[in-house]
This record gives C-alpha cells, structure tokens and sequence, in this order.
C-alpha cells in the first residue's frame, strides 16, 4: 500500500486524479515487481540454453554411437550371407542325394515288377548256360583224360588182333576179342577216332608230335616216318600221331666257314667293346 502522505503528496500535485475511478487509484497503489519475480524467467531461459548446450554433445554421441552400430552391422551382414550361401549350398547337397535316392527307388521298384522279374530270369538263364559251359569243359577236359589212359590197352588189343592164327588157337584171346569189341562201340558212342599220318606231309604241331629229328634231304619240318597213330575226341586232338620228322641237310663245310666268318666279327667288337673303360664306354 501507498503511505498516506505520499497520497496525499500526489493528490495535492495532480487534483485531477480525485475526477477517475477508484481503480485508477487502486491502479496507481499497486508497486511494481520485484526483481525476484523476474528471475524465473531468466532462470529458465538460462536452463533452457544449457539444456540445448548440453543436448549437442548428446546428438553426437548418439551419432557415434550410430557409426559404430553401422559398421558393426556391416560384417554381420557379410556373415548372414556367407551363412546363407553354406545353407545354399547344403540344401543342394541333400537335393542331390535326395535325387539319388529317388533313381535307386525307382529302379528298385523297375526291379520288383514284371520287368524286373524278365531281368532276373534272363540273368538266371546267362548264369545257367554259362555254368552249364564250364561243366561242359570240365567234363570235356576230365573225359579226355580218362580215354587218353584207355588208349594204350586199345592199341595193344590191335596188336593182338592182327596175329588172326594165335587168336583161332587161344580160347582166352577170343575173350578179349569180345572185349575189345565193346571197347570199340564205347569209343564211337563217345565220337572217339584213331588218324593216321602220312608220310611226305608236313608236320602239324596240332596233329604230330615230333618223336625224332634226323638229317635228310628233305625240308626241313618233313615227316619221314610214323611211330604211332593220333587220336581224336571229336573235333579235339586227344593225341598226336607220333612221327620222324627231317631236320634237312647238314650243313656243308662251306657253309660252316662263312657262318664262322659272320660270327667271328661280331664276337670281336662284342669282347673289344667289354674291354674298354667305363670312361671310353661312355
């Protein structure tokens, strides 16, 4: 409130002022603010600069921070594609094997049906007549064998046979003959055959057997004489005929030098050439 005689003082100065209002008055009583009364103003606009001041360095810490999140998520992103590229590759894999699987089935179920059971049957079949072939060779081999064993009393039965006197006066070799009989039937019912070789042909190592080489006028490889007949098992020589076979003129006293004159040269070189040092060799 205003003091009395300070009223008093500007009523007497201004006698206007008793013509207005009392709120005039009242508007003149009131004191102005005090000081304090404006510091809160001041106050937050001084709170709200620091705060901006104090915001910045926030702002780039966060941007800082951002930097490194970015770099950090560049790496990881690189390691979610190569993880992804290894996924990739993966499932390929299994898809291959997944492939393979499915072809096996398949020809698992190919194999199951009626087509399946045709294969097996022509599979069982190559397997038998194959089987049967080398049971066949076997037996070929192992009745070869046996004959061949037959075959000397065989010829000597011939022998025996050919003395016809000895054979009317000998009941027991009459006996043998009825033997040797049979033994002949047998041999045909097995294809078995006696050939003969004849002399001036030349020798077959399929057919003769070279019982004895001699020097004569002949070729060379000449047969001269045969010992024994062969014999055949069907289209199979079981044995061969036995034969003197010529081994050609000797060689002439001429001959003899010229092949020593051939020979001498080449010795020489061959016992000059393991004489010199393994310096000079090389």
């Amino acid at each position: 409130m205003v003091p009395f005689s300070a009223a008093l003082l500007l009523l007497l100065a201004q006698p206007a002022l008793l013509l207005s209002p009392a709120v005039d008055v009242m508007r003149l009583s009131r004191r102005p603010p005090p000081l304090a009364a404006a510091r809160p103003l001041y106050a937050s606009r001084l709170s709200a600069g620091v705060s901006m001041e104090a915001e910045e360095p926030t702002t780039e810490a966060e941007a800082n921070e951002a930097n490194a999140d970015s770099s950090e998520e560049a790496p990881r992103a690189k390691s979610e594609k190569q993880q992804l590229k290894e996924k990739i590759a993966e499932l390929e894999a299994k898809l291959k094997d997944a492939r393979g699987q499915l072809i096996e089935q398949q020809e698992q179920a190919k194999d199951a049906g009626e087509a399946g059971y045709m294969l097996l049957a022509a599979d069982f079949e190559r397997y038998r007549l194959q089987a049967r072939s080398e049971l066949d060779l076997q037996e070929g081999v192992g009745r070869k064998a046996a004959i061949a064993r037959l075959l000397p009393f065989v010829e000597e039965f011939e022998r025996l046979q050919a003395n016809e006197a000895a054979a009317e006066a000998n009941p027991i070799h009459k006996y043998y003959s009825g033997i040797y009989k049979q033994l002949n039937q047998l041999l045909e019912a097995w294809e078995v055959r006696s050939f003969e070789a004849t002399v001036g042909e030349r020798c077959n190592p399929v057919l003769h057997s070279k019982a004895e080489s001699v020097d004569s006028e002949q070729p060379v490889g000449t047969i001269l004489q045969v010992k024994s007949k062969g014999w055949k098992l069907g289209s199979d020589t079981l044995r061969q005929a036995a034969c003197v076979v010529s081994a050609g003129l000797p060689p002439t006293e001429e001959q003899l030098m010229r092949e020593v004159d051939e020979v001498e040269p080449a010795q020489d070189a061959q016992n000059e050439e393991e004489g010199k040092p393994e310096s000079e060799k090389e």
